[in-house]
């Protein structure tokens, strides 16, 4: 590992010193051609032990639902072995598949955490402040994220990207396994609004109308003056509860 994350203020909980560089967007989630060139930071032990359990849970998970083109790619090369490895997760899937009906089909319901996207979306924001712009996010700023419905990323674009910013940074990575956009805000720096799109989109919820589907995780950084201000923004979508798989 360079020397370059060794001994610095660990982007994520911005007070322990950092042993180690962490890949902001685990590897895992891309296919072995598209692991180059991935933004990494420094981290601590602590926080890059809870992101790694987060990313081999939702690694296993997420592709599931994926809409991307090389979903099925994923689902059967990687997800596989995964679920070979982690019993436990194979069961409580497998057990807690349920189905429902969608536009006149059956449709599979695999059960997952959302608590656990959100999680890793806020590291991932952290990770990018501080990888675009330099920026630290300092352990009293609030760090909010939420699956977010079509309608409820129409509100976000409309609310926030509309505003002037003082940075602002577009990005999709192998081939839109994740794509996402930040702005900064321009009074302060620990001021940052994302949106994140995964596989191409993912169906995570069993909503029949597409505008309620929630496909996109946004989150917002903000000094804590600002949390009930940033609560209410994100009054939008109950957390994410399950994955589709789409047929194949």
């Amino acid at each position: 590992m360079s020397k370059r994350y060794k001994g610095k203020t660990c982007v994520y909980c911005a007070d322990a010193i950092s042993v180690t560089g962490d890949h902001v967007f685990a590897r895992e989630f891309f296919l072995q051609n598209q692991r180059g060139n991935l933004p990494q930071v420094p981290a601590c032990e602590r926080c890059n032990n809870k992101k790694s359990a987060l990313e081999h849970y939702l690694t296993s998970v997420l592709p599931f639902g994926s809409m991307h083109t090389q979903a099925t790619e994923t689902l059967t090369r990687m997800v596989p072995k995964r679920l070979r490895a982690n019993k436990k997760l194979h069961g409580v899937l497998r057990d807690g598949m349920t189905h429902t009906e969608s536009n006149g089909s059956r449709v599979g319901l695999l059960p997952m955490d959302g608590s656990s996207v959100t999680q890793l979306f806020e590291f991932i924001a952290k990770g990018l402040s501080w990888f675009n712009w330099g920026t630290l996010i300092e352990k009293s700023s609030v760090v909010s994220a939420m699956a977010l419905t079509r309608v409820g990323v129409v509100f976000f674009v409309e609310r926030f990207f509309s505003l002037n910013a003082k940075a602002r940074v577009e990005n999709s990575l192998g081939d839109r396994v994740f794509s996402y956009t930040g702005v900064q805000a321009m009074d302060t720096d620990q001021i940052t609004i994302w949106l994140f799109e995964v596989y191409a989109g993912l169906r995570m919820t069993d909503e029949d109308d597409p505008k309620d589907y929630s496909n996109v995780v946004g989150v917002i950084t903000s000094p804590p003056g600002l949390k009930e201000r940033v609560a209410s923004a994100f009054g939008l979508s109950q957390a994410t509860q399950s994955v589709v798989p789409p047929d194949r």
